[in-house]
């Protein structure tokens, strides 16, 4: 279609599409990166029956490969991770993002006789209940 000025106002609308189209690509792509780049949990399992192992990310559900040697597993997963993050964001679905299984936070129930020595001990060495813990738990001193 061409207007009084002479421009071919289809072929433009074409460009635009293509161009928008190509953004989007491209923000994708970035999009699959990043999510891909978090630390996500593998498991590696030896697979007795077949031989090799089978690599499975549990916050990705069904994000799983397989391979003859742990290190090809591991590669393959990563393969299978970007696949499986792409066609999560194409659906118009939300990826989620890794667990933190050790967050360094604890809560435990102990008896108040232990409660009270620790207690004792940390004021006695200027330092937080916390902080006895977590040295008392390093050295070894409160058995598990």
């Amino acid at each position: 279609m061409l207007f009084a000025g002479g421009r071919n106002t289809q072929g433009m609308e074409m460009r635009n599409h293509e161009k928008k189209n190509q953004r989007e690509r491209n923000t994708l792509a970035k999009e699959v990166s990043q999510y891909a780049d978090l630390n996500y949990r593998i498991e590696l399992i030896p697979d007795k029956k077949e031989g090799g192992f089978v690599a499975v990310i549990p916050d990705l559900p069904g994000c799983v490969s397989q391979g003859e040697t742990e290190v090809e597993a591991l590669k393959m997963v990563e393969e299978a991770k970007a696949a499986w993050i792409q066609a999560t964001l194409e659906c118009g679905k939300t990826v989620p993002m890794p667990r933190d299984a050790y967050s360094g936070k604890l809560n435990i129930r102990i008896p108040k006789t232990l409660h009270q020595r620790l207690t004792l001990e940390s004021e006695r060495e200027g330092i937080s209940l916390n902080q006895e813990i977590v040295v008392a738990l390093e050295r070894g001193l409160v058995k598990i």
